[in-house]
């Protein structure tokens, strides 16, 4: 269910932070997992209490359909459910598995940060209109003008550097760090998640969680 090839690809062409290939053979041959990433960091986007007793991360690429599909079918009845009730506290972190995802994720940054999660919600729910075609940078701009965003911010905001390789960094450490290979990758009080799963899955681990952190 994960666009692992496409995520590989496009790491091994642009991320210039890519660990050297003796680094990622001790990685692989290790196989683990570095957890110490999962902390909420104030460039984090977040939603929910800080004070839940769950913090679920996933991260994701805009132009993924399986991550789409997540954020229509699934990802409401989480926030309904346990992330406007207190019970967890949800974090976003882009991982683009290619250059319109990327376009996408600079796209969410150029919005007030109260504002960052409405843009998310824009953009997966309108991917097919612009993910996956030549003109993708066009139809995010017309995305962007309707969201009040000047043209000329826009394209500030693609062009910057620093915004890019904050993107990428974060999109690196996860995959040094946490091996995520492909999108969705979600890890819910370090527990892993992959791919496009039912609320159900969600639901069973949130649950648990829950269940023994009242207990310790």
């Amino acid at each position: 269910m994960k666009r692992k090839s496409l995520t590989v690809m496009f790491i091994i062409a642009v991320l210039p932070l890519l660990a050297t290939a003796a680094d990622e053979k001790k990685l692989v041959a290790d196989k683990v997992k570095d957890l110490t990433v999962l902390k909420v960091i104030p460039d984090d986007n977040v939603m929910g209490s800080k004070d839940a007793k769950v913090v679920m991360f996933e991260y994701s690429s805009l132009s993924c359909p399986h991550c789409s599909d997540f954020h229509k079918q699934v990802f409401p009845a989480l926030k309904k459910n346990y992330i406007e009730s207190g019970k967890v506290l949800y974090v976003y972190r882009s991982f683009p598995t290619n250059r319109p995802a990327l376009a996408g994720a600079k796209l969410t940054g150029c919005v007030p940060k109260a504002e960052y999660f409405a843009m998310l919600s824009t953009l997966f729910e309108s991917q097919s209109s612009w993910a996956f075609s030549e003109n993708y940078m066009t139809a995010l701009l017309n995305i962007a003008k309707l969201g009040d965003i000047p043209e000329a911010k826009f394209k500030m905001c693609q062009e910057s550097k620093q915004s890019e390789d904050a993107i990428l960094k974060i999109a690196m450490e996860a995959t040094n760090k946490l091996q995520v290979t492909g999108t969705p990758t979600f890890f819910i009080n370090g527990e892993e998640i992959s791919g496009f799963r039912p609320y159900s899955v969600f639901k069973e681990v949130i649950e648990k969680k829950i269940a023994e952190k009242s207990k310790s």
